[in-house]
């Protein structure tokens, strides 16, 4: 727990008559208490059951500061027909927290019209509430459940479908908007409560601890930098805020990794940070708009750093330059390796997709590359990822859908574009990306390359390819065309789900 973080927590016990704090620290646990309590008691050190209950006044005022700024959503679906779950898990070990209205898995196949529910968090004084896109997709009306039990309808604001965040307005005034928390300043050991309607059971606290921070290819979203937790989320959790001990918002719980159904103690929640900046565009005009290079990136591992005569494996290998991008403008070629992003440098391929996402279209970025053993400069102008049609076929389209993230971004054909890369026909689609520990990179799919048939049918668009592949099993069969002529491809879904 960091210095600043103790301090502020230490001040809370005090206001609140609290005698001590128990802080974690790197050798184990000690007990720090201020000279009042210890002088009040004779000098002596406090009992265990003393400690425990400062723990425990930390929590409640915790809770009792969040409270008020949490709410329940009803997302009402016309006219749609669910995929029955029966109980298994359709997201490959990783589940969505948004069950049916009466708190269970969605069994409603044939039905005509779906109601389920989530969590959210009051974020403005005037009703701005933040959620998860996968709470309020495809839903054509919403209800919000406030603390005080008032319901009021809710209008959609946006949808950012790459974060899984979304944002609701409800018409009232003077509520109680939670804080944002640093979530840059969370450390793994730190503690936090989730809160939120798990299985429909309104305003329910639970307590964990950071268990891991930019957990990423998790297959959840595009783009990926969860917080772990191990504090016990259930499906309904979905929307609710993740919060330090002074109450503040340090994470959207998300999603959770179950064998069964429930909590397995393993928890992603979206920091922060993320939240903060997808709520401004959403809140301007509906949509966050990121930067975008135009290449195709893969991890730089060991073994591709030493074929490059690299001493290490720090940077982000650039597999494949899109023509008329705005990297191919700028100079880009296959095989760049990316060291620095505007002098910060770049660990991963991972770092580097995140921190030309977070910048603005037109933003002019100076990228240090090595290119045959010498390193230059190339200054690029990002272009408009949402603009430039590039799909990702990165994660489930919805909580009740059965598709399986296989692990590729894929990009429509068109004549012109095939043309442009080199291409004798716009047969296929185009993989722009490989997940790594994907299902399609143990299947050697690259980016480059063209899917030209799954299970047997020939493909000519994303939206068909994706189609297929939701309907796939545990494996599809798939036919690639690339450099060497075409082949077959096995893409085998994980036994665990973990990719």
């Amino acid at each position: 727990m960091s210095t600043a973080h103790s301090t502020r927590t230490n001040r809370l016990l005090a206001r609140s008559g609290v005698i001590g704090l128990l802080l974690l620290g790197g050798a184990g646990a000690t007990v720090a208490f201020n000279t009042q309590s210890i002088a009040s008691a004779g000098g002596t050190a406090p009992s265990p059951i003393e400690a425990a209950r400062a723990m425990s006044m930390a929590f409640r005022e915790a809770a009792k500061t969040i409270s008020p700024s949490v709410v329940f959503i009803v997302a009402q679906h016309r006219g749609q027909s669910i995929p029955m779950s029966n109980g298994a898990n359709p997201h490959g070990g990783f589940q969505f927290l948004f069950p049916d209205a009466q708190g269970g898995q969605p069994l409603l196949r044939n039905h005509p019209d779906y109601t389920g529910q989530g969590s959210g968090v009051l974020v403005s004084t005037d009703g701005t509430i933040v959620t998860n896109s996968h709470v309020v997709k495809d839903a054509s009306d919403f209800e919000v459940t406030l603390s005080d039990g008032r319901k009021l309808p809710a209008k959609l604001l946006g949808v950012d479908a790459d974060t899984d965040l979304a944002a609701l307005k409800i018409d009232a005034s003077g509520l109680k908007a939670a804080r944002f928390g640093s979530s840059d300043e969370l450390e793994p050991g730190d503690w936090v409560l989730a809160v939120g309607n798990p299985f429909g059971l309104d305003h329910t606290v639970t307590s964990g601890i950071i268990s891991a921070k930019g957990r990423s290819e998790v297959g959840i979203a595009a783009y990926e930098d969860f917080l772990q937790t191990d504090a016990p989320i259930n499906p309904g959790n979905s929307g609710g805020p993740l919060v330090n001990l002074e109450g503040e918002v340090v994470g959207i719980n998300t999603a959770i990794h179950s064998s069964s159904g429930g909590s397995d103690g393993i928890g992603f929640a979206i920091p922060s940070s993320t939240v903060q900046s997808v709520l401004r565009g959403l809140e301007s005009n509906g949509k966050v708009e990121r930067g975008w290079l135009g290449v195709s990136l893969q991890p730089l591992t060991s073994e591709l750093a030493s074929s490059f005569g690299l001493s290490d494996a720090k940077g982000a290998l650039v597999a494949q330059v899109l023509p008329g991008t705005p990297a191919a403008k700028a100079g880009f070629q296959a095989g760049d390796i990316v060291r620095e992003l505007d002098g910060k440098q770049v660990q991963s391929s991972k770092v580097l997709r995140q921190r030309v996402a977070d910048l603005v279209p037109g933003t002019k970025v100076d990228l240090l590359v090595e290119r045959d053993g010498k390193q230059q400069t190339l200054t690029v102008e990002l272009g408009n990822r949402s603009e430039d049609g590039e799909q990702a076929l990165a994660r489930p389209a919805s909580p009740s859908d059965d598709s399986v993230h296989w692990g590729v971004s894929l990009l429509d054909l068109t004549p012109a574009r095939a043309q442009q890369l080199g291409l004798s026909d716009a047969d296929g689609v185009l993989i722009t990306e490989v997940a790594p520990s994907s299902p399609a990179e143990r299947a050697g799919l690259q980016a480059g390359e063209r899917i030209v048939a799954v299970a047997g049918e020939a493909v000519s668009s994303v939206d068909q390819c994706a189609d297929l592949l939701r309907k796939a099993g545990k494996s599809v069969r798939l036919r690639v065309s690339g450099a060497n002529g075409e082949r077959f491809a096995v893409l085998e879904r994980a036994e665990n789900g973990m990719h």
